[in-house]
């Protein structure tokens, strides 16, 4: 059973909220245990959450934090430090906009959610017990949102992009900081595409539509020209979350 389904917001009235967020700090601990069951080493390395979803409301971003430190180690999270601002603040207002119509307009829900986007930089920071987390969260990497099926060649054009994005980006670090990139790694052999654009219709999982699967062939494909690109030496600094 779903926690919620997705893009609904709408809350229980105030005396109910305190079981809302018992059954999702439940669900939490429930996916953390059932995967640490099956680890060779029985240790989740981190947690991230899908769009992110659990950042939007303050009450919901305590629960995960207080989950997260509980643990022995404790667990990092995705960092709430997102860059590039713009590209944030566009999927922020997305967000709240895709809400806002899915529950006709909840006016309320919807001004916490650009609030708390301003605000959960400093909040996480000034918590009594603040999260693990790196010191930035990079989505220069993600896109272009699916719309047309590209070609083969407008990939790699693409692939060649998000390279110079990853390695500008890189030059902008401060020293011994630490940023997260997340890459959504498949086969970049072009014959694949339209299998993995058919699976879509035997998928139970949301955000996926025929149209998703071509930038992650260029994620993939920047990933190996930085390699080729020995002389920059960026490849060498990645690294897993099993490493830090």
């Amino acid at each position: 059973k779903k926690f919620k389904k997705p893009g609904n917001i709408k809350r229980p009235i105030h005396s109910q909220r305190p079981q809302e967020l018992a059954q999702l700090e439940t669900e939490i601990r429930a996916q953390i245990d059932r995967l640490a069951a099956v680890l060779q080493d029985q240790t989740v390395k981190h947690l991230s959450v899908h769009f992110n979803s659990l950042y939007f409301v303050k009450d919901y971003f305590d629960v995960l934090v207080r989950v997260a430190n509980s643990y022995n180690p404790v667990i990092p999270i995705r960092s709430v430090h997102a860059k590039p601002g713009v590209k944030h603040d566009l999927f922020v207002g997305q967000m709240a906009f895709q809400i806002a119509f899915k529950n006709l307009f909840r006016q309320k829900d919807v001004e916490h959610i650009d609030e708390f986007a301003e605000e959960i930089g400093t909040y996480a920071t000034q918590m009594a017990n603040p999260p693990t987390m790196p010191d930035l969260f990079h989505s220069v990497h993600y896109g272009p949102l699916g719309l047309i099926k590209l070609t083969e060649k407008r990939i790699r054009k693409l692939a060649k992009k998000k390279r110079m994005k990853l390695y500008k980006t890189s030059q902008k670090l401060q020293a011994n900081e630490v940023c997260e990139y997340v890459f959504h790694l498949i086969d970049d052999n072009y014959n694949l595409l339209d299998g993995y654009r058919g699976s879509v219709d035997y998928l139970d999982y949301h955000g996926i539509n025929t149209n998703y699967f071509d930038s992650r062939m260029a994620e993939l494909k920047s990933l190996k020209l930085l390699k080729e690109q020995g002389d920059l030496g960026l490849f060498n600094q990645f690294t897993s979350w099993t490493q830090l």
